[in-house]
């Protein structure tokens, strides 16, 4: 082990112990590692200086509350599923969280020792999500009403809406608030909401089957009724469309020499309208045949709109 090992791994074990609310004095720390008090001194004051580290009246160190957060592993995970990244990792165990984190930790470390600029080894591309900073405080207030089962009042669209709060759901990058309006779930684009209110002293009680609904339909777009489509899809697209959920509850009914079909299940026309125009020539709608008729008198306005 080289000696910028060891710093690495003293360094890491420091910040572990702060991370976990511990204070303690260089001496405790020097006793600790088996180091003498001026390396201590060294790695709190230089090496760890970026850290917001306090000392208390007992000339105990420790990380300042709004850097710790209290939070372990178990909330990263928690986090992770309610954002919907589990799935993105391949795993999320305690030692590859701790791997991920400590191991970028060390190494930043180690780069103001030898002056080298470190890369992540994670990169992760997306579509791209709507800026929310300017609606933080929209996000805020409908979290505390659907917490707290408060029902608001918004306008919409220049509409003034009346409804029961049940999720803050993303699709695609963009923020939707489901709600109940009048026993319907309804998707409000986050950004079209103006003049929240929280209704004083009315609250609702959740509908356990808008609360069954919400929690078992696959669907983005959540309703009480659901409807049935089958598709037609070219072979040359297979792996694509397989490798993510694109449609709700996929079956595959039959397979051809060049193409294969599968049934899902749709609340919406967009739903499936949206999907066919990304797979565009490769994919093909057999039924509804209403939302066949939809799909291609959508095309043809566009031919005719473009001079086609």
């Amino acid at each position: 082990m080289t000696n910028h090992d060891g710093i690495g791994i003293r360094l890491g074990q420091i910040l572990k112990l702060f991370m976990n609310g511990e204070r303690m004095t260089t001496h405790e720390l020097a006793h600790e590692f088996g180091v003498d008090i001026r390396t201590i001194q060294r790695d709190l004051n230089e090496r760890l200086a970026y850290l917001p580290l306090r000392r208390d009246s007992k000339k105990r160190y420790y990380l300042q509350e709004e850097a710790l957060g209290k939070l372990g592993f178990k909330d990263i995970r928690e986090f992770a599923r309610l954002s919907g990244i589990t799935m993105l990792y391949p795993s999320l165990s305690d030692e590859f969280i701790g791997g991920v984190l400590f191991t970028n930790m060390q190494l930043d470390m180690q780069d103001n020792l030898d002056g080298q600029k470190r890369i992540s080894p994670l990169m992760v591309k997306n579509q791209g999500f709507e800026s929310s900073v300017m609606h933080y405080e929209n996000f805020k207030l409908l979290s505390t009403a659907i917490l707290r089962y408060q029902c608001i009042s918004f306008t919409y669209k220049k509409k003034q809406r009346y409804v029961n709060p049940y999720r803050l759901l993303n699709n695609n990058g963009v923020w939707y608030l489901l709600a109940d309006d009048n026993g319907i779930l309804k998707h409000f684009t986050l950004t079209h909401i103006t003049q929240i209110e929280i209704i004083a002293r009315a609250k609702f009680k959740p509908d356990p089957k808008l609360e069954q609904t919400i929690l078992k339909n696959e669907s983005i777009w959540l309703s009480m009724e659901t409807k049935e489509a089958t598709l037609e899809i070219s072979n040359s697209a297979r792996e694509y469309f397989f490798r993510k959920n694109f449609v709700s509850k996929p079956k595959l009914i039959a397979e051809k020499e060049e193409s294969f079909i599968v049934t899902c299940t749709f609340s919406y026309d967009d739903e499936i309208l949206n999907i066919v125009k990304v797979f565009l020539p490769y994919i093909t709608i057999l039924s509804p045949l209403p939302l066949q008729t939809k799909l291609y008198s959508i095309l043809k306005d566009y031919l005719i709109s473009h001079g086609q």
